[in-house]
């Protein structure tokens, strides 16, 4: 995918990130956007989706839903959500969208934010979205 130049590419492990390059001033935290493939054989990405849902309150505590509806992503059927969560006593809101290639990989791209940095940095999230394409395969 294809981000900004004014970004900052980096990496966690098997995980990239793209980071926007004004941080909030009270803790340093910059809106980022990562993306995270996952093989999932034969599952249907609905039922991975699902899965990834209810295992949202496990892994984070605190989740609200604000927005979770189907999408399209490089040409592909996908699924988006938007919640916020409390992490450390510190509220995100973040948009994960999720796409299935032909090949058993699942892909997530997630968009997260502090909720005021949240509208200001979405266009770095939906010009990666927009740019993302699948190519080759397992």
């Amino acid at each position: 995918f294809r981000y900004s130049s004014e970004a900052k590419l980096q990496t966690a492990g098997d995980i990239t990130y793209v980071v926007s390059p004004r941080q909030d001033k009270k803790n340093g935290f910059a809106a980022n956007v990562n993306v995270a493939a996952r093989f999932v054989g034969r599952l249907s990405l609905k039922d991975v989706y699902e899965s990834g849902k209810k295992d949202l309150s496990v892994q984070l505590g605190n989740v609200t839903i604000i927005e979770d509806k189907k999408d399209k992503v490089a040409g592909l059927d996908a699924y988006r959500l938007v919640y916020t969560s409390n992490q450390n006593k510190v509220q995100f809101k973040l948009c994960q969208v999720m796409v299935k290639a032909a090949s058993g990989l699942v892909y997530v791209i997630t968009y997260t934010a502090l909720p005021d940095q949240y509208d200001r940095d979405i266009g770095m999230f939906q010009a990666a979205v927009k740019s993302f394409k699948i190519t080759g395969s397992l």
